[in-house]
């Protein structure tokens, strides 16, 4: 009776002990794991005019955010043993080839085959090969920058939220095969689906639904149903909501990039989201 209780307090203090170690091990399982996917190929012509839309590209979907003004890379987060790095565009955009740079922005798969994190791929999987291709083509005009940055790391609270599917791997989360959805249309719900599903993603969803984010959580946006054009024109030039709310991560996503919209990109994305909230009504 004596060793079994010795074992058993043993078991007990053990079990704490390996729980990171398990856990860290599973994580890092799913860290390196390589992915193996279909890359279809885009034509990049560098002219001018593809380069100013690739800038235009750049900016409605956030990349100088994340990546600097000068695409120079940044300490996109760092909270305790968890540092990620948004890499220096404008060196990766000379070392990657056309085929690694689409597999990077469409699907989030690193040339070594390991999924990107917290990159936005799940939405620019979206991208239209217009689009795709300008962005490229805009990425390797910028001045080359010559900022190092540390590497970065994934601490046991990130690792948690990657493995609940909170800061999921891109890799993981996109329907590698699945059609995009259409950028051109006479219908200006349908231009707004192609401008949503490319723009709205990395904070709202997939699916459009919100997020619940442990820091930031976001809103289904069906809501949109409950705007008039003139609100919901204020609230992508300013980010106020309706009463007068001022919503600090969508005031600086206005600003950033979605002031940017021209009036009738604005009508088609309310056109588009509008429906959405007309359809969970029902």
């Amino acid at each position: 009776m004596r060793r079994l209780i010795i074992i058993a307090v043993a078991v007990m203090l053990a079990v704490p002990a390996l729980t990171p170690l398990v856990f860290f091990s599973i994580s890092e399982y799913y860290l390196q794991r390589k992915h193996t996917v279909s890359v279809e190929p885009v034509t990049i012509a560098a002219t001018a005019e593809v380069i100013a839309r690739g800038q235009r590209v750049a900016v409605l979907r956030g990349c100088h955010d994340c990546h600097g003004a000068r695409l120079e890379g940044k300490i996109f987060f760092e909270e305790g043993w968890t540092r990620i790095v948004a890499p220096n565009l404008t060196v990766i955009a000379r070392s990657y080839s056309d085929t690694d740079l689409v597999r990077a922005i469409r699907h989030g798969v690193k040339p070594d085959g390991r999924s990107v994190s917290i990159m936005p791929s799940s939405m620019l999987y979206q991208l239209s090969d217009a689009d795709c291709a300008s962005l490229i083509a805009y990425l390797r005009s910028v001045p080359a920058a010559s900022d190092a940055w540390p590497t970065s790391r994934m601490g046991l609270v990130a690792r948690y939220y990657m493995l609940r599917g909170i800061w999921p791997l891109e890799a993981d989360v996109i329907d590698h095969s699945a059609s995009r959805v259409a950028a051109q249309s006479s219908e200006p719900s349908a231009r707004g689906r192609y401008l949503a599903r490319t723009m709205c993603p990395e904070c709202h969803g997939l699916k459009l639904e919100g997020i619940a984010d442990p820091f930031e959580p976001t809103p289904d946006l069906a809501l949109v149903h409950t705007y008039t054009r003139a609100d919901f024109g204020t609230l992508m030039r300013t980010g106020v909501a309706l009463g007068g709310r001022q919503l600090a991560l969508m005031h600086e996503a206005a600003i950033g990039r979605f002031a940017h919209l021209n009036d009738s990109e604005v009508s088609d994305l309310y056109a588009y989201l509008h429906q959405l909230g007309d359809v969970a009504a029902r």
